[in-house]
């Protein structure tokens, strides 16, 4: 049988060499190895803060601790420190609620704190941010991600459809949905 591989010719050369400085150039821009920035998702990191949710800069500190990938138990008390103040002066603001809910549903998600009373008080935030402002995607979204985690799967799903609908842009929406419909097993 005869030899199979080609022979490098000049021309050959330089489209290998030119290929592989174009992998390396693609490597060294995406740098997939690299933590990505804690920025809550759906929302550019070029946007201004006046667009972003939420707009209390107390409250925009603690989601992005909450929405690190990355987002650990410390993490979470820390941003708890940061909600509670602005609670304590305003009882009624709907994105302190939604930010607590969120708060204590990533770490009911992402850790191994599954105490009842977290999940009483976090839940209790989900409804109150959802009685407050009844159309605001991100409340709809954190209480259904509370409640697909604790077995209330027709109710989570609802509000997840609800927080698409008002905003299908954001992808933790249709991760929630996701999380919210039982799989087939």
């Amino acid at each position: 049988l005869g030899e199979t591989s080609l022979p490098l010719t000049p021309r050959r050369g330089i489209l290998v060499a030119g290929f592989a400085l174009l992998v390396i150039v693609a490597l060294a821009i995406w740098q997939p190895w690299r933590k990505s920035p804690a920025i809550a998702p759906g929302i550019a990191a070029t946007a201004k803060p006046a667009e972003m949710f939420p707009h209390d800069p107390d409250l925009w500190r603690a989601w992005k601790l909450i929405m690190d990938p990355d987002f650990t138990t410390t993490e979470s008390s820390l941003a708890e420190d940061l909600v509670k103040p602005v609670l304590a002066r305003r009882p009624t603001d709907a994105e302190a609620a939604t930010v607590y809910a969120w708060a204590g549903a990533m770490l009911v998600n992402r850790t191994d704190d599954q105490a009842e009373e977290r999940k009483a008080v976090s839940r209790r935030y989900g409804e109150r941010a959802i009685e407050l402002t009844p159309e605001n995607p991100w409340a709809l979204a954190g209480l259904a991600r509370l409640l697909a985690r604790g077995g209330v799967a027709a109710r989570a799903q609802e509000l997840a459809r609800k927080a698409l609908a008002l905003d299908p842009n954001v992808p933790w929406f249709h991760y929630v949905l996701s999380d919210a419909v039982p799989s087939a097993e």
